[in-house]
């Protein structure tokens, strides 16, 4: 090895080994061991989702939450207000929160580069789903090339290809990047996976085949080991003549017939006419306790054990569910206690009465004037109050895990669909809220 060489060698341990200890990119390293000066990295400007960009149909995804996962717009509830929903729920997007969104692309783009040496491209660009990415190559001291896929924006390697390895782990590697990027869904992850599993094992190829132009390859004679001279070659046995027989096949034994037995069916049952169930009717399973003295027994939650409560009026609970469908499709609470205490505790907060549940009266108010009140429609607004409530006991009494799991989705649709229909019978009685 000559002494450039040694050189060479020993910057590029330096420059590896200080990248190490800063986290700088690859080409800051080799600019601080050589000293020279690199431009400095561009900041990446978060893309801002405009009111104009709302429609159906699109991706979106929250700049400063993007653990949510992305959204996709359903329908326009009301003026300025639309409905979104992904794999974990719906809820609804006023038009002056776009502020805190941006639109998500709706394909992969490549923007491939003009020159090239041999079989390896050089200036190759592209974007995925908005990470942008070069193709940067780069010469070791032995005189081999590698080509460095880098974030535009951060400088980060993205992913190197060597002509070595699987590029099945190339492609799996890109796709990691970009799923800690933008936190995108399975779905999202197989379409990139399929794509980039395409684009690995041409640049592996490429530069496989642009190093091997540059090495020669030396045949090795095969290994031959002789046995001792004391020792004597093994005779060879002859080996003896195989006796072919012949084999007579027996003729098969006549079949049995098989005697069918006759198997006499047994009279059905006389069906017993149920009872016939009116919306008047009141169904028992959703009956609760009478007005009185009440003492949590901590079954759910540990940390309420022993408090004591008092129930002093009749609820909607208390002679039971008035039924507007048959009894059949009438689900039951699965945690009847743990819904009755966030029912008690989201009724019973002055600041979500004046944030969540007043504004949602004042709209099912102008909808059952207009004669458009929809039960179902309305339990879905009312899902929104149920889940903000949710989340504030959470967050007031620490408990463990996360809110979501507090009452599962059954419970929380059945919470919501009692109040749309609390509200209704309100309505009927003339009582709106201004």
């Amino acid at each position: 090895m000559t002494a450039a060489q040694k050189t060479a060698k020993l910057k590029f341990k330096q420059a590896i080994a200080y990248r190490q200890k800063t986290g700088v990119s690859l080409k800051e390293a080799f600019a601080h061991i050589y000293g020279k000066k690199v431009g400095a990295v561009k900041k990446k400007i978060i893309d801002v989702l405009k009111i104009s960009d709302i429609k159906p149909g699109i991706e979106i995804i929250n700049n400063n939450n993007p653990q949510w996962g992305s959204y996709k717009v359903d329908r326009k509830y009301d003026k300025g207000i639309w409905e979104i929903s992904n794999n974990r729920g719906s809820r609804i997007l006023d038009e002056a929160e776009a502020k805190f969104w941006k639109k998500l692309p709706s394909k992969l783009t490549f923007l491939s580069g003009q020159k090239k040496v041999g079989a390896l491209p050089i200036g190759f660009k592209g974007n995925i789903f908005g990470v942008p990415f070069k193709i940067v190559n780069q010469y070791d001291i032995y005189n081999n090339v590698s080509a460095i896929m880098e974030d535009t924006d951060t400088g980060s390697i993205i992913v190197v290809f060597d002509g070595k390895g699987l590029a099945s782990d190339k492609a799996k590697n890109i796709v990691s990047y970009v799923s800690n990027y933008l936190k995108i869904d399975e779905a999202a992850k197989k379409m990139i996976n399929s794509r980039m599993l395409k684009f690995a094992t041409n640049m592996q190829k490429e530069v496989k085949d642009f190093n091997a132009g540059k090495k020669t390859t030396i045949k090795k004679q095969p290994i031959i080991i002789p046995l001792p001279k004391t020792t004597k070659m093994p005779i060879k046995k002859k080996a003896a003549k195989k006796v072919i027989r012949k084999v007579v096949k027996k003729k098969a034994a006549p079949k049995k017939k098989a005697v069918k037995k006759i198997v006499r069916k047994k009279a059905a049952p006389k069906k017993i006419a149920k009872k016939k169930y009116t919306s008047k009717d009141y169904d028992k399973r959703f009956q609760a306790l009478k007005p009185g003295k009440r003492v949590s027994d901590g079954k759910h939650y540990p940390y309420v054990k022993g408090n004591v409560y008092y129930e002093n009026r009749e609820n909607r609970m208390d002679r039971g569910k008035l039924l507007g469908i048959k009894i059949g499709n009438i689900p039951t609470y699965k945690d009847k206690d743990a819904a009755r205490e966030i029912q008690l505790f989201a009724d019973n907060d002055y600041m979500l009465y004046q944030q969540r549940k007043r504004p949602i009266l004042i709209n099912l108010g102008k909808k059952y004037k207009k004669g458009t009140y929809d039960v179902n429609k309305a339990a879905k607004l009312w899902r929104y109050y149920v889940d903000a409530a949710l989340q504030k006991y959470h967050k007031e009494y620490g408990h463990r895990g996360n809110w979501y799991d507090m009452l599962n989705v059954p419970d929380r649709n059945l919470l919501s669909l009692d109040y749309a229909i609390e509200t209704k019978n309100e309505f009927d009685l003339g009582n709106f809220t201004n």
